[in-house]
């Protein structure tokens, strides 16, 4: 496996590796309750906030000896975790494509909550913020995703930032080897997380 930053030609592999990796998450299942629509929807839904990460942060793959993007993680540089809305019409196409009438509604109201209560809660003091990691299924449970983490933890920490991110309740304990600790609850069934600036290498 090797790390490296996720080129353009990258996007379209990492946003597929998000997709099934996030496809089971219960966020995901709420907005998006149709099994099928769903799967059309989540790739093109991260393909159109990738373009922001790669201009304003760190879009990170890791490869395997075929050079096949097995995960990737997006991280967001300090001051630029707001995604521009208008990178969401990139989107609208499999939106519409694969949501209609109710299931279109339902989407746009759950994730005008969902963003209400992330904006909310985001701390106001400059961090960097830990967007997304994903792993492909195939490929989980072999360091993938730590090997991700660590290294753009290592990145804050020689910048002496602290970091950010959001997850459910159930990777608490994942995130807490890394050094976060939680600070508050986020309707519906996440919670921030915060990591303080370390010296060293993460644990």
């Amino acid at each position: 496996m090797t790390l490296r930053p996720g080129t353009l030609a990258d996007v379209r592999a990492a946003a597929a590796v998000f997709g099934r990796s996030f496809h089971t998450t219960p966020q995901w299942e709420w907005l998006i309750p149709d099994e099928r629509a769903r799967a059309g929807v989540l790739p093109a839904f991260f393909r159109s906030s990738f373009g922001h990460v790669r201009r304003h942060g760190r879009l990170m793959v890791a490869v395997d000896d075929a050079d096949t993007v097995v995960g990737a993680i997006a991280w967001s540089a300090p001051g630029q975790w707001k995604t521009p809305a208008w990178r969401g019409v990139l989107a609208a196409p499999a939106l519409l494509r694969h949501l209609a009438g109710r299931g279109l509604r339902t989407f746009a109201e759950r994730g005008r909550r969902i963003d209400a209560a992330t904006h909310a809660a985001h701390p106001a003091e400059e961090h960097w913020y830990l967007a997304g990691v994903a792993v492909d299924p195939d490929a989980q449970t072999g360091g993938v995703g730590t090997a991700l983490i660590r290294e753009g933890l290592d990145v804050a920490d020689s910048e002496g930032q602290p970091v950010y991110l959001e997850c459910v309740e159930e990777l608490i304990p994942y995130y807490e080897r890394f050094g976060f600790a939680v600070t508050g609850r986020i309707e519906p069934g996440q919670v921030g997380m915060w990591r303080q600036v370390r010296s060293g290498r993460t644990s």
